[in-house]
């Protein structure tokens, strides 16, 4: 994601994602699992999650937006372990998973990013994966590529993961009552009707703890993006002067995100209720949607 925030009318994207997907079949996804060294899977199962998503919003409400705290501090909680973590379902029928390599682990693959579409019903209380890359290993909601079922339950503000009837992990959702900008932005996935004629995947979510993650697939039209990758840092946000502070830890996407190469500093933002605006040099340069 580049400083340009974009916005799409949901029912305009679902449009455009499923047409796009049928139009390429079997290989939609192939450059971005070229560009970040992963086979794609489950391509045409990904295509059927999406049709049944369209149309599903209401179904799919409980579920959409951002859970987890995105930073995981070492404790008792983590297993001793420090984690960065996110994890964001649209209502277009994608999601979108981030995790650091966990200390220790064998099976992660060293972290990195899951995508794909999902299933989700609340009635059966099942989650169905399908996912399109997955550089996380054992981690996430796939295995080694791998989809499935999930059960899962959500109640209120709490999504529940279970392993047979035993809790397994639960997470709260991302959300913030006294300040707007906490939770995620932006539909997820860019088809190649948008940016430049280039498929994009973005994930973009404020945590109330101060921390944010971004992340966003490389574009070889954006050299400067180092391959893509993610972003993340502490942030700090005054409505008064509508100054968004951003300082990175770690800043794999190069010229694209919060950080430039690292550097971090001020973006002049607003944010209304469910639309987020920034500006470049007091003229508004685009926005994002609140996921929900």
């Amino acid at each position: 994601m580049s400083k340009k925030f974009i916005s799409l009318h949901i029912s305009l994207f679902i449009f455009f994602c499923t047409l796009f997907l049928f139009a390429n079949s079997g290989n939609a996804f192939t450059n971005i699992g070229d560009i970040n060294g992963n086979e794609t899977v489950g391509i045409e199962e990904a295509v059927y999650a999406l049709q049944v998503a369209a149309g599903q919003e209401d179904q799919y409400a409980s579920l959409t937006g951002s859970w987890g705290k995105g930073y995981y501090p070492r404790g008792i909680e983590n297993n001793g372990k420090e984690d960065y973590l996110s994890l964001t379902f649209y209502p277009s029928g994608y999601y979108i998973h981030y995790e650091d390599a966990n200390e220790g682990s064998t099976c992660d693959d060293g972290g990195g990013v899951e995508i794909g579409t999902f299933i989700y019903t609340p009635t059966a209380q099942l989650l169905t994966i399908f996912p399109v890359f997955d550089q996380n290993g054992c981690s996430g909601l796939a295995e080694y590529g791998k989809g499935g079922k999930i059960k899962i339950k959500v109640i209120d503000d709490t999504l529940i993961f279970y392993d047979g009837d035993a809790e397994e992990i639960s997470f709260e959702r991302v959300k913030d009552d006294n300040n707007f900008l906490v939770g995620s932005w932006g539909p997820g996935y860019f088809p190649k009707e948008f940016e430049g004629g280039e498929m994009d995947f973005t994930s973009l979510t404020f945590y109330p703890n101060g921390y944010y993650i971004h992340y966003e697939t490389a574009r070889k039209s954006e050299p400067c993006m180092d391959g893509g990758g993610v972003e993340y840092g502490t942030y700090s946000y005054s409505p008064i002067t509508q100054q968004l502070t951003v300082n990175p830890i770690v800043d794999q996407n190069g010229c694209v995100g919060l950080a430039d190469d690292g550097q971090g500093g001020q973006i002049h933002i607003t944010v209304n209720a469910d639309k987020l605006t920034s500006y470049d040099n007091g003229v508004e340069d685009g926005s994002f949607e609140r996921v929900k």
